[in-house]
């Protein structure tokens, strides 16, 4: 689907930096797959040679999407064991991936992109141009026009947080479109032309529902589920129905969780009476209807976190 000239992106691929130990001048090739041990594979895309007992390599999922990301030092299985390659991990986890965007996703972008383009600021623009790569998922901005230092912002910089496409197109998009003579902060640092961009990577902050439904004699316990999803899809996050995961990119980084659009999604389920959502980071701390989310920070919930109470 494409609206006037703005194609829908495709999803993309989850990508890490595996270390690989083994014997030294022995030649990693591109295509090498290792995997987790729930079955998860990645694929190298670049060639190395071991030198001094190890090499650092990029890997790419073999699927795409963000059902692929995987956790510090999960990916160590050789698929196809090389008596040349002794272990492999990956100290941290993956970044970069994303879904297929969405019709109501590719429509927001689209209007965005005409609304800056026309009558916006230059950061309104500059974000709406980074965003529309494919591979970016979201980008957050956070600006200091004063002369003086203010909230952990250098003055007269920007701050960029960046979900999704890789370290270098990150900071040559950063570059392309960012305004003249701005400072940048960050802790991520690429080299463009002899100049150093920084700019940062959101962390997933965990989001915990409770969710209590009053209900009459037309409630289906079946609803449990849809409830359940639809939650997943307002907040985002990692939705496991009957083992199949569903990935829902939901409210993107630095963007606020608050109950009330979970009221509109499911308060019109046959059979509810009444309903009561409170929200937390853990599931201990579900008492409220708002969780607050740091620039830097992109809520993420799981099927699991979710807790519904029928009365």
């Amino acid at each position: 689907m494409r609206l006037k000239g703005v194609k829908r992106k495709s999803a993309q691929s989850e990508k890490a930096t595996l270390t690989i130990h083994g014997l030294d001048y022995a030649t990693i090739p591109k295509g090498l797959l290792i995997g987790t041990s729930k079955g998860i594979q990645y694929k190298s895309i670049e060639e190395k040679t071991i030198l001094f007992g190890s090499a650092s390599v990029q890997f790419e999922a073999v699927i795409p999407g963000l059902a692929q990301r995987v956790a510090p030092n999960t990916l160590n299985v050789f698929v196809n064991p090389n008596s040349d390659f002794y272990t492999v991990t990956n100290p941290q986890s993956s970044s970069g991936g994303s879904e297929e965007e969405t019709d109501p996703e590719l429509l927001n972008r689209y209007l965005e992109l005409v609304t800056t383009e026309k009558n916006s600021g230059a950061i309104a623009y500059v974000k709406a141009q980074i965003e529309n790569e494919p591979s970016v998922v979201s980008c957050s901005i956070r600006e200091n026009k004063l002369n003086v230092p203010v909230d952990g912002l250098p003055a007269n910089s920007l701050h960029f947080i960046v979900d999704g496409g890789s370290d270098d197109l990150v900071a040559n998009l950063i570059y392309k479109y960012k305004p003249a003579g701005i400072h940048l902060s960050g802790s991520v640092q690429k080299t463009i032309d002899e100049n150093i961009i920084y700019f940062d990577r959101p962390s997933d902050l965990p989001i915990y529902a409770k969710v209590e439904i009053w209900k009459n004699a037309s409630f289906d316990n079946s609803s449990i589920s849809f409830i359940k999803s639809s939650i997943m899809k307002t907040i985002g996050g990692i939705d496991t129905v009957s083992g199949v995961n569903n990935v829902y990119r939901g409210l993107g980084t630095g963007k606020n969780v608050v109950a009330w659009p979970i009221y509109s999604a499911i308060g019109n389920v046959t059979g509810v009476e009444n309903l009561l959502i409170q929200l937390g980071t853990s599931s201990n701390s579900t008492n409220s209807n708002m969780v607050s989310v740091q620039p830097a920070q992109v809520a993420k919930m799981f099927t699991a976190n979710i807790q519904v109470i029928i009365h």
